[in-house]
């Protein structure tokens, strides 16, 4: 967790000087461009294609350190969270079964064995659902791929 935090001011500097650079040189490049050019007896105008330097300067280059800090907070954040509900997931199932004694523990002595018996019909409800949940995926993806299938092959024949 320590090192996108580390590095995350040094690339945010690289990148607001990479953009300063391409800042200068769109800006440099316009005003070579909005001279004509003289190559002997031919003299060309590069005019219109400054111009449209300059409208890809405004729209893309110019906001884009703002973008770049929004997209590195979301994709730290995001980093961030995903390392948290992995090692999340890892202590529960690597240390489930101690916790769950643990926890139904908690319940007075004279409640025990309905508390055990709550935890087992509440498990047999919680998987019979994922199964249930599973099928359906199952169902749905081989009813897309058929569809899809059927669309690829309309197609095909028609252009055929």
């Amino acid at each position: 967790m320590g090192l996108p935090a580390t590095f995350t001011p040094i690339f945010f500097d690289e990148a607001q000087l990479v953009v300063e650079d391409l800042l200068d040189l769109t800006t440099e490049l316009n005003q070579t461009l909005s001279q004509p050019v003289q190559f002997g007896a031919y003299v060309f105008h590069f005019e219109q294609l400054g111009e449209g330097l300059t409208k890809l300067q405004n729209t893309v280059l110019s906001p884009l350190p703002e973008e770049l800090l929004q997209l590195l907070e979301s994709t730290s954040v995001g980093v961030l969270w995903f390392l948290v509900i992995m090692v999340s997931v890892h202590l529960f199932l690597s240390n489930w079964p101690t916790m769950r004694d643990w926890l139904l523990e908690l319940a007075p002595p004279a409640y025990q064995d309905e508390a055990h018996e709550l935890y087992r019909r509440i498990r047999q409800v919680w998987m019979a659902y994922l199964r249930g949940q599973i099928v359906l995926m199952l169902i749905v993806g081989v009813v897309f791929t058929i569809a899809w299938w059927i669309m690829v092959s309309l197609v095909r024949w028609r252009w055929v």
